[in-house]
């Protein structure tokens, strides 16, 4: 399939998802850079977002526990290493929705948010739910979280940020001409 080259904005590409219900991210064979900054704009601008919301109601979480994952002290740190998985994770995002077969499957903006979320709450479970409390046990944090880990508010957390992931991918994509 041939990749189709587009001049489109972001802002155009934004004010398109607004008026339009049709939004599609076709399956692609293509890779490189435009994956890469989608998603990771995306997955910076989501988990910088999402990171309020579960510090309301869990604050060592993002401030210290990340940090603690690589032997890190600091809230500044803590940051740091959310930040860099939420970019990580978003271009993951990214690279999935452009590849067969889930690259057809994603369609209009409300499945595209959905699809964001399912893929957010993956990330939950494993990530929050499994990995988190396992590597601070690892670390010898001793204020470690049970495994499985999955307090309501990273729930929402996640969710928050799959949302955005799904909203703002696909208009990053179409700004990059990964989208036809």
């Amino acid at each position: 399939m041939a990749s189709r080259e587009t001049n489109t904005s972001f802002g155009e590409a934004i004010v398109s998802m607004s008026t339009q219900t049709s939004l599609r991210v076709e399956g692609r064979t293509d890779t490189g850079i435009g994956i890469l900054l989608s998603g990771g704009i995306a997955g910076l601008v989501a988990a910088a977002v999402m990171a309020p919301v579960w510090i309301y109601f869990r604050p060592f979480i993002v401030t210290n526990a990340a940090a603690a994952l690589y032997n890190l002290q600091g809230s500044l740190m803590g940051w740091v290493v959310h930040l860099v998985h939420g970019t990580v994770f978003g271009v993951l995002f990214a690279f999935l929705v452009t590849k067969s077969p889930l690259g057809t499957k994603v369609g209009g903006v409300s499945r595209s948010v959905a699809s964001g979320m399912a893929y957010s709450l993956v990330l939950w479970v494993v990530g929050a739910g499994i990995v988190l409390p396992l590597g601070l046990m690892i670390s010898d944090v001793p204020a470690a979280p049970l495994v499985p880990n999955l307090h309501p508010s990273g729930l929402l957390a996640h969710l928050v940020y799959g949302a955005l992931l799904g909203l703002l991918v696909p208009p990053l994509l179409s700004a990059t001409g990964k989208m036809s």
